[in-house]
């Protein structure tokens, strides 16, 4: 999983690399989970190490903050891809009830 924060400043994210050599250039297409539109995100400064693609992205303004499915792409081939966060994360909020029980004796 990776997790972006939605501010337009360039951020620097590492993306699991499978094995696969960079011969060109990359496209970091996001799709969100929700309305299943999809975004292509600015990408530079690529560099490989072995376990990684490490990159700088760039959010444009107006970004909804949620869940997206992200493929780094070299032409037709594809990378790497998974789960992208956009956005602050938020708490889950649990519900408390509390439950009384009644028992009864048989007769």
């Amino acid at each position: 999983m990776i997790y972006l924060k939605n501010i337009s400043d360039p951020q620097i994210v590492k993306i699991p690399r499978n094995g696969e050599i960079l011969t060109g250039g990359v496209v970091l297409v996001v799709r969100n989970t929700t309305d299943k539109n999809s975004v292509s995100l600015s990408v530079s400064n690529v560099t490989t190490s072995e376990l990684y693609f490490t990159m700088s992205v760039v959010i444009p303004e107006g970004f909804t903050d949620g869940e997206y499915q992200y493929q780094l792409t070299e032409g037709e081939n594809v990378l790497s891809c998974g789960l992208m966060i956009v956005g602050e994360l938020e708490t889950p909020s649990e519900y408390q009830k509390t439950i009384t029980y009644e028992q009864y004796e048989s007769e």
